[in-house]
């Protein structure tokens, strides 16, 4: 402690002269001061560390305060540090390797050591690792692949590892950070997966990113949505697409996005006494499918249903006189 407290040039609170109301002390009373907050105050007044209380640290406290003073490690009761305490201070402070009880370190404990400290992998029970850990760790670590039970891997673990993205982000999401961001999908351990596993959503994020796998998509089980998101993106693969199976608003929205498809709309089996219905009043004539299509592709922005009507027959005036302008103008 003397290399510590000779860091500070401070004299320490209990030598003649401390002040009894030390702005530190007078917020945390020590009668009442847990382990946390006595770390908080030792990060920044290692000076103190005679008028605390030891005991009242658990392993939180123990990383919080080791992490900033490591120099208090002679202190430390280690068998309090739990498995994310370890996995924490370790990452930092790697040079505590041999005070660790291994053994209560689990599965998202070994996934966020690793990446930073592979020379701990001979530690690891790997058995501990679910599928989602196991996605997370190869993403950034692919070396440890053979250790892999990959029957673990469930369909949103496969989704995140082949793609890089979470199933539950959607794919406007692209600007949120940290450990949401979308990352590098790691497309080489393909043949071990099993992809009936997928539906829609997921085909969207794997091919928007990967076309690669196009061979691998039961392209007759898409849904519309899949379509629309898809062609918006990925319009290469409108050869894929039969648009007679389409529903007029996927169609329509289709081709908003692709002006290079309009033919669609002369091949495709339209029921255009649907248009203004459709267009004016999604709440009632949509099924929730075409809704969450129109408000999501569209929104406020455009004015809801009534721009999205506006802006077809804007850009495609051929189509107006299938439109009842009657009840569009009884609506306005």
């Amino acid at each position: 402690m003397d290399d510590v407290q000779d860091k500070t040039n401070q004299p320490s609170a209990s030598q003649e002269g401390a002040s009894v109301e030390d702005p530190y002390l007078a917020r945390f009373h020590e009668s009442r001061a847990r382990g946390l907050r006595w770390a908080a105050i030792l990060q920044f007044r290692p000076d103190l560390a005679d008028k605390c209380d030891w005991a009242k640290f658990d392993g939180t406290a123990w990383f919080f305060l080791l992490d900033r003073q490591p120099g208090f490690a002679d202190r430390c009761d280690w068998s309090k540090l739990e498995g994310g305490d370890w996995a924490f201070l370790l990452e930092k402070h790697p040079e505590f390797a041999d005070k660790c009880d291994w053994s209560k370190l689990e599965g998202g404990d070994w996934e966020q050591l690793i990446p930073r400290h592979p020379e701990f992998a001979d530690r690891c029970d790997w058995a501990k690792l679910d599928g989602g850990a196991w996605a997370r760790l190869l993403l950034s670590r692919p070396e440890f692949a053979d250790k892999c039970d990959w029957s673990k891997l469930g369909r949103d673990d496969w989704l995140l590892l082949l793609s890089g993205r979470d199933r539950y982000f959607s794919d406007d999401d692209d600007d949120c950070d940290g450990m949401f961001a979308k990352r590098p999908g790691r497309p080489e351990f393909a043949d071990r997966c099993d992809w009936s596993k997928f539906g829609s959503n997921d085909w969207f994020h794997i091919l928007a990113n990967y076309p690669e796998f196009a061979d691998r998509c039961d392209w007759d089980a898409m849904d519309d949505a899949f379509w629309v998101r898809l062609l918006r993106d990925r319009p290469e693969f409108a050869d894929r697409c039969d648009p007679k199976k389409l529903d007029l608003t996927a169609l329509v929205l289709i081709v908003l996005n692709r002006p290079e498809l309009s033919e669609w709309l002369q091949v495709a089996e339209i029921d255009w006494s649907r248009l203004d219905l459709a267009m004016l009043q999604p709440e009632a004539h949509l099924s929730s499918q075409e809704e969450v299509l129109l408000w999501s592709v569209f929104g406020d922005g455009f004015g809801g249903a009534f721009g999205y009507l506006t802006q077809f027959v804007e850009q495609f005036p051929q189509y107006a006189e299938k439109c009842d302008w009657k009840k569009l103008a009884d609506r306005g």
